[in-house]
């Protein structure tokens, strides 16, 4: 009888462990949290490229270096460098 009240006691304590663990639940977590976690992105650094079009043209910018590249065409699916090889930044 000891034994039985014992293990029903152990069963008790870790049942009440077990729930006092606070984990996220996936409910409770935010759409957009869901998606970044399902997807792989990280907030605390931005994207090494952005894209951006004006009009029907394409661009990306480099974020890392500030260096400008444009689509050149469906046909032709290359990106062309946009920006001056020089330091773009002017002291």
């Amino acid at each position: 009888m000891k034994d039985k009240a014992i293990g029903f006691l152990m069963g008790v304590c870790m049942f009440l462990l077990v729930g006092a663990i606070e984990t996220p639940r996936i409910l409770e977590t935010p759409p957009e949290e869901v998606i970044r976690q399902l997807i792989g992105l990280d907030n605390s650094k931005p994207s090494k490229f952005q894209g951006f079009a004006v009009k029907s043209e394409k661009y990306l910018l480099n974020t890392q270096n500030g260096v400008l590249y444009k689509y050149l065409s469906d046909k032709n699916p290359v990106w062309e460098r946009v920006s001056s090889t020089d330091n773009w930044i002017n002291e």
